[in-house]
């Protein structure tokens, strides 16, 4: 099953946004590109979130406030430099991915 990894944009905690990095997944498995991409966070919240042409050539994450608060009930807000966390995720459609709970460990 593929994993995709947490991103956020700061070091500091009150300024922080979190979000889903899609990575090199983007371009292999979203065909047709959309223009939406819906998220489903086991056991957490569904969001679906425009696609910019940022997310296609150089910010290939979703951000969402949903990721934070996902992450905090998991006790996985914080973690070492250069090691977020990583999850497993179902393609469910071109537009909707499934992210499942559980830190991947590598």
């Amino acid at each position: 099953m593929p994993v995709v990894s947490i991103w956020t944009n700061s070091s500091q905690q009150a300024r922080r946004q979190y979000g889903i990095r899609i990575g090199a997944h983007r371009d292999r498995l979203l065909v047709p590109r959309p223009t939406a991409l819906t998220i489903e966070l086991e056991g957490g919240a569904t969001f679906t979130k425009p696609l910019s042409k940022a997310f296609w050539h150089q910010c290939p994450e979703i951000r969402d406030e949903s990721v934070r608060i996902w992450l905090k009930d998991q006790n996985l807000l914080l973690w070492p430099p250069g090691k977020p966390p990583r999850f497993r995720f179902e393609l469910v459609s071109s537009e909707r991915l499934k992210i499942f709970r559980g830190n991947v460990r590598t």
